[in-house]
């Protein structure tokens, strides 16, 4: 453990890039001279926690992929993998799946390939064979010429499907069967997709796509739902799902008239919406930067805030964690207190859920 508030170098790409030279060891012998290679930057990067282990996957200019692998307690491994550089090098979007085995990456012509990235980097764990673990599978060949895509997302459906989501430059959201390697549905905006994010509830009956365009608009879709957890529907509704012995329903299957899964636009009153994870809870925040104030919500609903924050002007990026958060403002680093941190504004008591408080 480090100290509290230390910031700990994990990942040193300089180090990662000196390589032993070719000519004579040093005079005393004692260590063999090396070369230093100029460090590449950083294009890309993904992460999972799953657990004790903990994975961090970096995607640097020169096409190299650098993975940080810890577990428990023992020393974290810290590895450049070779692997093709006719894939790596095209990649522009990556994210690994929910169990932290596969990195999902999408090449510029909307491909998509899985890298078996936690077993070559522990080759003594057991996971579910579905693609080759020793090297790159491709998973999706686009027939159709597609924009270049700027984001991506693994989604495990209720039925464990895995679903593969491309957001792209024509502000399309292309749903990809991943096992299957075909397209199954499609969803058009009228911006650039920037950046997606999964938000589940914690009664875990829902899933979201939280979406960011390129002009800074942002949506939520509804991709599923479980069925008792659905508005009051007709006879004849009710009568369809008991054919299709269905527990829950999802985008994948929804009719054209089905307006539940539609995007639909957030206001912007709340600032940008970002998800957040503390206490064991899955939860939104809306970041107004305006004001200031940082609001958090229990569910996509948003309709009142379980608790709010006044943050320093010009912060622009906020993670929120169970006693504080870290704030990027102006080039510095801080780190506030949420108990010091929280304000009061004017809302109406009963609107307000005082049960679940950070402290």
């Amino acid at each position: 453990m480090y100290p509290l508030f230390e910031l700990a170098k994990i990942v040193d790409l300089d180090l990662l890039y000196r390589i032993p030279s070719k000519g004579p060891t040093p005079v005393d012998g004692t260590e063999q001279a090396m070369d230093v290679l100029a460090s590449p930057e950083v294009k890309l990067f993904a992460s999972s926690d799953v657990g004790e282990r903990s994975l961090l996957a970096v995607l640097c200019t020169d096409g190299s992929l650098v993975v940080r692998y810890s577990t428990g307690a023992a020393n974290p491994i810290v590895h450049r993998l070779d692997w093709s550089s006719a894939v790596t090098s095209k990649i522009v979007a990556m994210t690994f799946d929910p169990s932290g085995t596969w990195l999902l990456c999408a090449i510029e012509n909307s491909y998509l390939f899985v890298l078996p990235v936690l077993c070559t980097m522990d080759s003594l764990v057991k996971v579910n064979q579905i693609w080759d673990v020793g090297d790159v599978s491709e998973v999706f060949t686009c027939k159709v010429a597609k924009a270049m895509p700027t984001s991506l997302v693994w989604w495990n459906t209720f039925s464990d499907v895995y679903i593969g989501i491309i957001g792209n430059r024509s502000g399309e959201l292309v749903f990809i069967d991943l096992l299957k390697g075909k397209q199954v549905g499609i969803v058009r905006l009228s911006e650039q997709v920037q950046q997606m994010e999964l938000v589940n509830n914690n009664e875990q009956s829902s899933v979201y796509l939280l979406i960011t365009t390129s002009v800074g608009v942002q949506y939520k879709l509804l991709l599923e739902r479980k069925y008792e957890a659905s508005p009051r529907r007709t006879l004849a509704e009710k009568f369809t799902y008991f054919l299709r012995q269905s527990t829950s329903e999802s985008i994948l299957n929804a009719s054209e008239v089905n307006v539940h899964f539609r995007p639909v636009r957030l206001k912007p009153c709340s600032g940008r919406i970002t998800s957040e994870y503390a206490k064991s809870r899955y939860l939104l925040a809306g970041h107004n930067v305006k004001d200031g104030l940082f609001q958090i919500y229990d569910n996509m609903n948003m309709e009142a805030p379980l608790f709010m924050y006044r943050l320093p002007s010009n912060c622009q990026q906020v993670l929120l964690t169970d006693r504080v958060m870290h704030v990027v403002s102006d080039s510095q680093l801080l780190i506030l207190s949420n108990q010091q941190s929280e304000t009061s504004v004017t809302i109406s008591s009963n609107k307000v859920d005082k049960s679940w408080r950070m402290k």
